[in-house]
């Protein structure tokens, strides 16, 4: 005898997408930016290397919500940098991993890895340590920041009073947006 809550994988994928768009559509009306309120859109990011951390007003706190829950194997990637920069803005625009990795890698000729946890929205150094305790992360080297020490950004508390649900919903919002 059939189940009567049983249903074909058609159904289910025509189901599932149709969930999808309402999601989608939903999030866009959540988001309240309209076309008129955008700004123009810069390439769009290639996954594994860059992501878009704000878009139209629609929030500043992805980077910090992606690297505090260390979402889409960042954490791993954070865990496995020998060198982790922390701090704000300064650390995040002022200095390139990619070639602090190739300038401290040259003299030795072995691959020294460096991941850059400067992020904006006001940030401290705080939040990137609070960043490394949450992922757990111990004995790797560190240079920080030492602007704003004293204060937690609210892109740093929107992403610590976050769980990974809220968060992934959070970066779903502004990447529909964009997109």
């Amino acid at each position: 005898m059939r189940c009567p809550w049983t249903v074909s994988a058609g159904s289910f994928f025509i189901s599932l997408s149709q969930v999808f768009s309402a999601l989608i559509a939903a999030l866009m009306v959540w988001t309240k930016a309209t076309s008129a309120d955008l700004s123009a859109k810069p390439a769009y990011p290639v996954p594994g290397r860059n992501f878009v951390s704000e878009y139209g007003g629609v929030g500043a706190d992805a980077a910090h919500m992606i690297y505090y829950w260390g979402l889409f194997g960042v954490a791993d990637t954070i865990r496995h940098a020998q060198l982790i920069l922390l701090g704000s803005s300064h650390t995040q625009f002022g200095l390139s991993a990619r070639q602090l990795s190739q300038a401290v890698s040259e003299p030795t000729g072995q691959p020294v890895s460096v991941f850059n946890l400067g992020l904006g929205c006001g940030e401290s150094a705080l939040f990137g340590a609070e960043t490394l305790e949450r992922l757990d992360v111990r004995g790797k080297a560190v240079v920080a920041d030492l602007y704003n020490i004293d204060s937690a950004s609210p892109c740093g508390a929107a992403a610590a009073s976050a769980d990974p649900i809220a968060a992934y919903f959070k970066l779903l919002a502004i990447w529909s947006k964009f997109t």
